[in-house]
């Protein structure tokens, strides 16, 4: 595996270095911290930027700069890391940064201790100027007001008149209450005298008086007033009723007086019907009074009036005069503040280091159809031709902090010629969450390579936060062994953006699978090595066809799923019954296969069932030792050639054996009588002949034949 800076990742770390000036007295204490990479002057190294996280030494480097110190940004550092290296680079940065932004506190700490006097002067004289600028306004504009109030006040006729309406009740207060209100417009000097007339039972109406009051108002020149109350004109009488009279009197009679007892109005009526009556008489009353600012009249009597009926109501009409005339107070000038002396600048200096992150790709390969990656691995291990295999193409995720956007991200594989490609998926890294509609998947056939290039929904919830690290997700590739006895490895390339870098290799191995054919004279268990194969036999001879095959590997990556021996009988011969053996033949393991013969295809097949598979795939680390099946037969013809070969089954995977061979002799005819000879030969005369040569031959070969029955 080759890692080659083909993809990388770039973090900046800021190297913040403080030097203060004489009046901090820090040194520069970051001089040690500095971060250097080996390659950190490679201008070809390519990468995902990422700035690891300096917003709070950023903060620090801003305030101090606010503060007043001249900051200096050293030459950028850049480091070239790989994805693994870059948490504890990361906790290294931000143990960095923890200790600048320390030493800039401090820094920072120290001007203030030194200028903070001045920026709470400085604060405070612009505090106190704009309050000047303000108040000096506020002054200049108070004044001119106050030299106009102050015009106004000596020459001032401000007047407030009362006019207030007392009732001398009767005794029976809690029931029969006639009141009255006055209202003055203080303008014109018009007023309205409302009263209620009651019954005894309700309100059954009200009576106004309207009039005038006269009276003349003049400046003494220091805010003082002559006022002149002149006379008083009545102008009407109006009663307005609202509900019946229940009172047994009638008789309602309204008077008005002035202060001498002189009646000016009266007018007679029941209470039951609304009437006006104009008045139009003037009352002169020829009182003045004298008053300085703020000061008031007592309660002066300028009518009587009287409501009489069931109960007399005698009532008084008082009027009250104030001098509303107001001094103003005379504003005072604002003191101008004094602007305090600069304090001199502080000096400091901050350096950044920019690291460039290479993504670790991880390729695994396991036996079967994974979503995601499973736990553990088949890389190294040995899987069987037709098997299926899982690639599984991971990479480290994207760090976060990231500077620039991801515009490509892809998978590439080139699959090794010894699988066939089948399809694949995208899965989170958990295996839970299908995400292949996020990508093109393609495969070119003639150059077996595999592609999975991430589309732009994708790279858009990439690039959403790139503050955040991003998992990339797991690209599975579903392949199929194709060939037997053989080694072959594979590795993938990601690509970030426009760099490419390689992954590990991951490798397996699919066993040669032996089957073997022999051929046995008689009914042999297991392989007896015995072998007839090339010999010739005869018709009515029984012989065995011993199946074999190498055993299991060790180190298997997937399980045994179908194990079948497949035998096509030929014709010469004729099928008796089968057995499994294990090799050496001391055990018979029939029950753990399914053994049929097809008469009309003439196909013997041995499957293994269940339990067998159960016993094979138990420990896949170790070699597994495969049985013999025993075809038990009988050859049926003369003058025969029969060939035999088998086929061993093993998961998806037929494999042919080798060939065996017999043959069978040809029968010699029994030869046909001479009738030619004159006489007929006599039956008894053939007879006696035969009968002793046979005795002869009897007795020549008796200890032979008893031999070989024993043998």
């Amino acid at each position: 595996m080759s890692h080659n800076i083909k993809r990388k990742t770039k973090v900046i770390a800021v190297s913040a270095m403080v030097a203060t000036s004489a009046i901090i007295g820090l040194v520069h204490p970051f001089d040690n911290h500095n971060i250097f990479a080996d390659d950190s002057k490679n201008s070809d190294a390519k990468g995902t930027s990422v700035d690891v996280d300096h917003s709070e030494l950023d903060k620090s480097v801003a305030a101090a700069k606010k503060a007043g110190i001249t900051i200096t940004q050293n030459a950028t550092v850049t480091k070239v890391i790989t994805a693994s290296q870059y948490a504890a680079e990361a906790t290294k940065i931000k143990a960095l940064y923890a200790s600048q932004k320390s030493a800039i506190d401090a820094a920072l700490k120290k001007q203030q201790a030194a200028n903070d006097a001045y920026d709470k002067e400085e604060a405070q004289h612009k505090v106190d100027k704009a309050k000047y600028d303000k108040d000096k306004a506020q002054y200049d504009k108070d004044k001119a007001q106050y030299d106009k109030d102050e015009a106004a006040f000596e020459n001032g006729t401000d007047v407030n008149t009362e006019m207030q309406a007392l009732t001398q009740n009767h005794d029976n207060h809690d029931r029969y209450d006639t009141f009255m209100t006055a209202d003055v417009n203080q303008k014109t000097g018009e007023f309205a005298l409302t009263h209620d007339m009651n019954d005894g039972v309700s309100i059954i109406g009200h009576g106004v008086l309207k009039g005038k009051f006269n009276w003349k108002v003049t400046s003494k020149g220091d805010g003082s007033e002559v006022i002149i109350a002149d006379s008083i004109t009545l102008t009407s009488y109006k009663y307005t009723n609202e509900h019946p009279n229940t009172a047994v009197n009638k008789n309602i009679n309204f008077h008005v007086y002035d202060n001498s007892g002189k009646e000016l109005f009266v007018v007679n009526h029941d209470g039951e019907s609304t009437f006006t009556k104009d008045i139009n008489k003037t009352v002169s009353l020829g009182t003045s009074f004298t008053l300085k600012p703020n000061e008031s009249t007592d309660k002066q009597q300028i009518l009587k009036v009287d409501d009489n009926w069931v109960y007399n109501t005698h009532g008084q009409i008082y009027t009250k005069f104030t001098n509303t005339n107001k001094q103003p107070t005379a504003p005072t000038p604002p003191k101008a503040p004094t602007e305090p002396a600069k304090p001199t600048p502080l000096k400091g200096t901050y350096g950044l280091t920019q690291f460039i992150v290479t993504p670790e790709p991880k390729k695994d390969v396991d036996a079967g159809q994974n979503a995601g990656d499973k736990d553990g691995s088949d890389n190294g291990k040995s899987v069987i031709k037709g098997d299926e295999l899982t690639y599984s193409l991971k990479t480290t995720d994207l760090p976060a902090d990231r500077t620039d956007d991801m515009k490509t991200i892809k998978y590439v594989d080139t699959l090794p010629k010894e699988v066939d490609y089948k399809s694949a998926k995208v899965y989170s890294k958990d295996g839970k969450t299908d995400l292949t509609k996020y990508f093109k998947i393609s495969y070119d056939k003639k150059t077996r390579m595999f592609t999975a290039e991430a589309n732009a929904d994708y790279l858009r919830l990439i690039n959403a936060d790139k503050t955040k690290a991003f998992e990339l997700p797991i690209v599975d590739v579903y392949a199929i062994a194709n060939t037997s006895n053989a080694k072959f490895d594979n590795t993938y390339d990601i690509w970030e953006n426009d760099s490419k870098t390689e992954s590990n290799t991951v490798e397996d191995t699919t066993p040669e699978i032996k089957p073997k054919k022999d051929v046995e004279s008689g009914e042999e268990k297991g392989d007896s090595d015995k072998s007839i194969d090339g010999d010739e036999i005869k018709k009515g001879q029984e012989i065995t066809y011993a199946l074999t095959v190498n055993d299991l590997t060790a180190n298997r990556a997937s399980d045994l799923k179908t194990f079948k021996y497949v035998d096509t009988l030929p014709k010469e011969v004729d099928y008796k019954s089968a057995k499994v053996y294990s090799k050496d033949g001391k055990t018979d393991l029939t029950k753990y296969f399914k053994i049929s013969y097809d008469e009309e295809t003439r196909v013997l097949t041995a499957e293994a069932n269940a339990d067998f598979l159960k016993l094979a795939n138990a420990d896949k680390t170790k070699a597994f030792a495969l049985p013999v099946v025993d075809v038990y037969v009988t050859a049926n013809k003369d003058n025969a050639t029969i060939k035999n070969t088998y086929d061993i089954w093993e998961n998806g995977s037929k494999t042919e054996s080798n060939t065996v061979e017999n043959k069978t002799p040809g029968v010699t005819p029994t030869p046909t009588p001479n009738t030619s000879y004159v006489e007929t030969p006599k039956g008894w005369l053939y007879g006696a002949i035969a009968a002793i040569a046979l005795a002869g031959a009897a007795f020549g070969f008796r200890k032979p034949i008893k031999k070989w029955f024993h043998k």
